[in-house]
């Protein structure tokens, strides 16, 4: 959104939090801002959904107008002008109202808006608007009018578009109806400007949270999460709070109270909620929280629950971390509150004892546990002993909270011990005669069974659910065994030390006493005996000891000698129990049990991994016996291997020592230590072996050092198809050459990877793709990332990965093969330009879509493929037909087909050649426009200035077209007939007729032709009756030459009149044979266009007449009829003289011709007739066909009569006389 205060828009800026009451001159109208808190914001529009415009809004959302409107026609986006062409649709569809908060009171919308015409702009629709009751007018129409317009201004607010969800989605329209156009309609900006009041806020904000801390149950109440409030101006009353305890779970479980304080937690606001049921709870009543402009803390507390309202064991751990999430005020609701911080509510038992057993005594019981491991067990009192007197133990448990004493009852049971320890702590107690510190000191029953639980108990009071530790019966009399190196003594018991070798069978005799230890002998027969020790299972190699079963033993003389003992365990001092149920029982003393010989060697220490490069910890090898036990005897030679194939591997007898292959265990110890040292990465098995002896082995994982560098490898393996996405796989690698997949050092997780590369655009300028720099997931050292494709199957690009300040690495070169073919790049022999008539080759080259040669690799496009041909190529000028090969099959190599056969005719054009494969994947190709090029100038044509109809008299020129054999001008490319050329002219013209005026032509020679074509003038024709031809020869080769087509020759315009048949006399009063009169051009030719006046005079001084027609009436002019080009007239004159007979009009050369008037005449009397002095011949003249007849001519005066001066009538002529006209023959 666009906030202006701009005077140039004329629209009013208010400032967040000024108080504003004035008046403003806003878009020529008055602004009434009332006095509140207010701001105006100008709202642009953001959608065009339905605009046909194609413009930009861009252009319309700001008043920098930099086009002329009254010019501008096109769309052009960017150039700061929205262009509504005629019939074009504006529709901005949506405002951004984002910039205004919501819940805003909005005051005031009004439309801004400036247009612009192109001249000649004559539509009539208004902008309109739609606020969801279809489209009205905003009264507002955009003119012709110079320039930009004013401000335009609509008040939405009083249309009904007055709120923030209207203003948003208000649709602005304008549709050019142009009627005479098209002439387009320009808007500089469009926007709303909008003047609100901002909501009043009251902000929840997270306070101080209280640290995470550990409460127990019954602890009281405990801050648990604080929060904020605060308003933007005045006080506000907060009358509802929700707070969420924790985001999972059923931690209100272990609540017995939550309530909302004050920060000093003495105000309780509303009402505390007791025994919540979930973890969302709603507080309200009470009192509510005051909210002002000053920032104030509140507090969010809970009670935990007691433990008696708690669940038994093993209970539950109650996390909590509460927190506002919604509240009710009067005003707006802003701001949120959060928890990082728990507290836990812990109810949950500690782990329980283990390791539990005991055995009884004389009115005693022994108890043997080990405490809780758990890291909140409580070191002082923390284990509760129960006994049962029973052979099982009740539901009985301590109360969780609580600390009995030794001695307390608790139902049927009796708490035996409270014991104070170190967690994990091995403990041994007794209870009853002579009882621990502790535990009761009463004497317990002998005869009587007893049963134990031990509970464990934490600092929080919480306890588990108790481990049993035994039954056990004390009794007085007794038992003694006697083991190997031991003496029993009547009267004093068993003396001597037990000594025993480990994994060998011994026996033990059993002696029945009494109290004073003299041996029974009356305790003879069959008794049960069941046996009971310390010992255990062998060390390292877990061998158990065997002892007989439990059962019938036959005693003689109060003693019996029991077989099948084996103890395992040379590292302890084990006892041996003998116990008659409800009779007498008995332990050994302590046993030594001596380790057996050295069968086996076992690496008892050794790391489990070392890094590359780096010298591992100490491996501690240990002879031992059959069943585990180290043996210390002699000295004992171990013999070391490693199965790593690294070829720096060493096995050290010191630290940093040379390589050795054995070393040696001293005599009195049982181990000797080693070190590996190692550059190859993997799992190798370290081993020790002696001759007779059974080996170990341990594996060790060789880890490798830290990366230092990558190797980079494609998907296939450095061979890809261009276009064609590919993964490529980084290998991190250490120093030594291993793969950083595994260890301390392991190459995992995120790393920031850059890449770079050399790959190249495609020919067709398709741009290489791979993943944006940034964050990459390795998996133990390596990185596979799909997204890489190469375009240029031209080039051998490199792939480097690199992380910043870490490694890096380059792929080797990677072969790049071409796609699938796609298409044909389509050339011809000589570059895309021939010459007509001259066969060329055509080049199909196989392109992918990336415009690759597809030369190489999986689809390489090579041996056979069938070919069709088409093309746009057409005949030559003179109907020559270019030729190309068949349809077929044609062999390719590696992407490429050179195929001659090809010839084009017509110079005229730029055709295309296309070719296409009509198989799959039907790639086609078409050329690009050839440029033809004419053959060598074969002959001229020669046209002449006004395409072959000239006028006479009236100069043109010629033009000489340079043509090759096929038509084509000879007008470019190296043929073209350009330049000086001597050119020789003939012609067949004539001379004009009547006045013989010679035709004109330029002389032979030199001439200039620009590109095949001469354009000569200074050619005249004068005979409009002929129809000449023109001839151009070049004597030069190749010799071109031509002849015009027969040019029509015009008359030219009527210049003179001419009289062309005349009498030269006449008899007065006598009609004169007929006068013929021609109009002419210039030079002579008759013209015959139009009708024409001809004016007639005479030079007589008597009276004459002139007649259109012999024997008409007398006439000034005739007239020329159109088409004509001559007409006649007669004369009649009554006075002898020598007169001149004249023609004329104005404008026109005239003509005269001179006319005797005589009285002399001549009269033919033929057969039929009679010739009559004074009167001439009467009567009608008939002769026969082909019957000869004479004529008597007479000659007489103006009185008909014959005059005298002539010699006698001329005797009849046997034929018919031709005489001439003139009658001065006679005379």
């Amino acid at each position: 959104m666009n906030i202006t205060s701009s005077c140039l828009k004329r629209s009013l800026s208010l400032a967040a939090g000024f108080l504003i009451s004035v008046v403003s001159l806003f878009s020529g109208y008055p602004l009434k801002v009332p006095a509140v808190w207010a701001d105006t914001a100008n709202v642009l529009p953001n959608g065009q959904t339905g605009d046909t415009t194609g413009d930009s809004l861009s252009d319309v959302t700001a008043d920098d107008a930099t086009c002329d409107p009254d010019a501008l026609s096109a769309v052009a986006t960017g150039d700061t002008c929205y262009t509504v062409d005629k019939s074009v649709v504006m529709l901005l569809s949506s405002f951004d109202t984002s910039g205004i908060p919501g819940g805003s009171t909005i005051t005031a919308a009004v439309l801004h808006f400036q247009f612009g015409a192109e001249n000649g702009y004559s539509g009539s629709n208004p902008v309109r608007y739609n606020n969801g009751a279809g489209l009205t007018t905003t009264g507002i129409t955009p003119t012709d009018i110079a320039g930009w317009s004013a401000d335009q201004t609509f008040d939405l607010y009083g249309a009904g578009v007055n709120t923030l969800a209207e203003i948003g989605a208000v649709d602005i329209e304008f549709t050019s109806n142009d009627g005479g156009g098209p002439s387009a309609v320009h808007f500089d900006y469009v926007w709303i400007t909008v003047t609100y009041t901002p909501p009043v806020n009251t902000t929840l904000g997270s306070g101080t949270d209280p640290a995470s801390a550990t409460a127990a149950p019954g602890s009281g109440i405990q801050d648990a999460g604080a929060f904020t409030f605060q308003t933007g101006t005045g006080t506000d009353s907060i009358t509802a709070l929700t707070v969420i305890l924790a985001g999972a779970g059923t931690p209100y479980n272990g609540l017995s109270e939550v309530r909302v304080t004050s920060n000093d937690g003495a105000t309780l606001y509303f009402a505390a909620i007791s025994s919540p049921s979930s973890n969302t709870l709603n507080f309200s009543g009470g009192t509510a929280i005051p909210a002002t402009t000053t920032q104030t803390a509140f507090k969010i507390r809970v009670t935990p629950k007691t433990h008696a309202n708690m669940d038994g064991p093993p209970g539950a751990s109650y996390d909590l971390s509460p927190y506002v999430s919604a509240f009710t005020s009067t005003n707006t609701q802003a701001g949120s509150d959060s928890n990082a911080n728990t507290l836990t509510v812990d109810n949950f038992s500690p782990n329980e004892a283990t390791s539990t057993g005991g055995s009884a005594a004389d009115q005693q019981v022994t108890l043997n546990w080990t405490s809780s491991n758990s890291g909140d067990f409580d070191t002082t009192s923390g284990s509760v002993v129960y006994r049962w007197a029973s052979g099982s133990a009740g539901a009985e448990a301590p109360d969780e909270g609580t600390t009995p004493s030794a001695g307390d009852t608790d139902g049927t049971a009796t708490v035996a011990c409270v014991i104070s320890s170190a967690a994990s702590a091995s403990l041994s107690k007794i209870d009853g005669s002579g009882g621990s510190a502790g535990c009761t000191t009463v004497a317990l029953t002998n005869g009587q069974q007893y049963t134990y639980k031990v509970f464990q108990r934490d600092i929080r009071g919480n306890y588990d659910g108790g481990v049993s530790i035994g039954t056990f019966t004390p009794s007085s009399a007794k038992f003694w065994l006697e083991l190997p190196g031991q003496t029993f003594t009547d009267g004093v018991g068993v003396t001597g030390t037990a000594t025993v070798t480990a994994n060998e069978s011994f026996s033990i005799t059993v002696y029945k006493t009494d109290g004073a230890n003299n041996l029974d002998a009356s305790y003879t027969g069959s008794h049960t005996i069941n046996w009971t020790w310390t010992a255990t299972s062998s060390p390292n190699d877990n061998i158990a000891p065997t002892k007989p079963a439990d059962g019938a033993q036959t005693f003689s003389s109060g003693s019996v000698t029991v077989s099948g003992f084996i103890l395992t365990d040379a590292s302890e001092t084990p006892s041996i129990t003998a116990t008659e149920p409800s009779g007498p029982e008995g332990d050994s003393s302590t046993i030594t049990v001596n380790p057996g010989s050295t069968t086996k060697l076992v690496i008892t220490t050794n790391p489990t991994s070392t890094t590359a490069g780096v010298e591992t910890s100490q491996y501690i090898v240990q002879r031992r016996d059959a069943v585990g036990n180290p043996t210390t005897s002699g000295t004992q030679q171990v013999d070391l291997s490693s199965t790593s194939t690294g070829g720096a591997k060493q096995l050290r007898d010191t630290s940093g020592g040379g390589g050795v292959t054995f070393v040696t265990i001293a005599n009195g110890v049982s181990t000797e230590n080693f070190f590996y040292y190692d550059e190859k990465s993997g799992s190798w098995t370290i081993s020790v072996s002696a001759t007779g002896k059974t080996g170990d082995s341990k594996a060790l994982t060789v880890d490798p050092a830290s990366a230092s560098a990558f190797t980079v490898t494609t998907e296939n393996g450095g061979t890809e198809v261009a276009g064609t996405s590919f993964s490529v796989t980084l290998t991190a690698k250490d120093s030594f050459n291993n793969t950083v997949s595994s260890g301390p050092n392991n190459y995992t997780g995120s790393h920031t990877i850059n890449w770079t590369w050399t790959a190249t655009n495609s020919p067709n300028d398709t741009a290489p793709t791979k993943p944006a720099d940034g964050a990459q997931t390795f998996t133990n050292g390596v990185l596979t990332l799909a997204g890489f494709t190469l375009t240029d199957s031209g080039e051998t690009p490199t792939i480097t990965g690199t992380e910043p300040a870490g490694p890096a690495g380059t792929s080797a070169a990677i072969t790049v093969q071409p796609a699938g073919v796609d298409s044909f790049m389509v050339t011809t022999e000589s570059g895309g330009t021939e010459t007509a008539g001259t066969a060329f080759s055509v080049t199909l080259t196989a392109k992918d879509s990336l415009g690759n040669t597809v030369s190489s690799g999986v689809n390489n496009y090579t041996g056979a493929k069938t070919i069709n041909w088409t093309w746009t190529a057409t005949n030559s000028p003179n109907s020559t037909a270019p030729t190309k090969p068949a349809d077929g099959a044609r062999t390719f190599t590696n992407g490429v087909l050179t195929l001659s056969g090809f010839t084009l005719t017509n110079a005229g054009e730029t055709p295309t050649i296309t070719a296409t494969d009509p198989n799959s994947p039907n790639p086609a190709g078409t050329s690009a426009a050839i440029t033809v090029q004419p053959g060598a100038a074969d002959s001229f044509t020669v046209t002449t200035q006004n395409g072959g109809t000239e006028t006479a008299n009236i100069s043109f020129s010629v033009t000489l077209t340079a043509k090759d054999s096929l038509g084509n001008t000879v007008s470019s490319g190296v043929n073209n007939y350009t330049g000086s050329k001597t050119i020789n002219w003939t012609w067949t013209a004539t001379s004009s007729p009547n006045d013989n005026v010679a035709p004109t032509k330029p002389a032979n020679g030199a001439q200039t032709f620009t590109n095949g074509v001469l354009t000569l003038a200074g050619f005249t024709l004068m005979d409009a009756s002929e129809t000449p031809t023109i001839t151009a020869t070049d004597p030069n080769s190749p010799n071109p030459a031509g002849t015009s087509a027969a040019i029509t020759v015009n008359l030219g315009a009527t210049n003179k009149l001419v009289i062309t048949t005349w009498p030269s006399s006449v008899n007065a009063d006598t009609e004169t044979t007929q006068y013929i009169i021609q109009r002419r051009d210039a030079v002579g030719n008759p013209t015959t266009s139009g009708t024409q006046q001809v004016d007639l005079s005479s030079n007589s001084t008597g009276t004459y007449q002139f007649r259109d027609t012999s024997g008409g009436g007398s006439v000034t002019f005739v007239t020329i009829a159109d088409t004509a080009s001559t007409e006649n007239f007669f004369y009649i004159d009554n006075t002898l003289g020598s007169w001149t007979i004249s023609i004329s009009f104005t404008g026109l050369t005239g003509d005269s011709k001179p006319l005797e008037v005589t009285s002399d005449k001549f009269w033919l009397e033929l057969p039929g007739q009679i010739f009559v002095d004074g009167t001439g011949v009467t009567g009608t003249a008939t002769v026969t066909a082909n019957g000869s007849f004479s004529i008597t001519i007479y000659k007489t005066d103006g009185s008909k009569a014959t005059r005298s001066i002539l010699p006698p009538p001329p005797p009849t002529l046997p034929t018919m006389i031709l005489l001439p006209r003139s009658p001065a023959l006679f005379r």
